[in-house]
Order: C-alpha cells, then structure tokens, then sequence
C-alpha cells in the first residue's frame, strides 16, 4: 500500500523534494492514460513554480518589500493549492482504478 505524503513547499527551493514526491504518487497509479493526465498536471505545477521563483528573485532584489512579498505569497499559496488539487487526483485515480 502506497502511502501518500501531504506535500507542501515553503518557497521554489523546496519544489526538487515535493516534485519527487508527487511522482511517486504518478508511478502508483496503474492507469496509463490517469497517469499521463497527473503527468501534464505536474508539469503545469513545474511551470507555475518556475514563476514563483522569479517572483522571489525580484523580490529579493527590490526595495520595497512590502507589494513584491505580497505577491510573492499569492503565488506560493496558488501553487501549494495546485499541489493539494493534484494530491487528490493521485487519490482518486488510485481509487477508481481504471473500472
């Protein structure tokens, strides 16, 4: 039996531990096609954390902390919550199991 972590990332920097994760969860899922979808989900979660690393980079470099670290948050919270989205897509798929 698989057991599935809650994943959740702080900043981009913890997105190499969570991705791993998460594909251990695609590997467990016996569908092909289930486990092509949480593949392009995946993915899609890549892309939105490649913008949350530009974000925080800026935010780094800018003066003004206040505006660029609200939005900065913003994006960390959209993309923990794509991670949530995703964590209960691998769930289902394991329970449908392809009928």
């Amino acid at each position: 039996m698989l057991k599935l972590a809650i994943v959740k990332i702080m900043n981009s920097l913890d997105w190499q531990n969570a991705y791993s994760e998460l594909q251990k969860g695609i590997a467990s899922v016996s569908s092909y096609t289930s486990r092509r979808d949480l593949f392009r989900m995946l993915l899609n979660i890549d892309g939105m954390v490649s913008e949350l690393s530009k974000a925080e980079l800026t935010a780094r470099r800018s003066p003004s902390k206040g505006l660029v670290h609200r939005e900065v948050d913003k994006q960390l919270e959209r993309v923990n919550e794509e991670i949530n989205n995703f964590e209960k897509y691998v769930t289902l798929a394991l329970l449908l199991k392809d009928k």
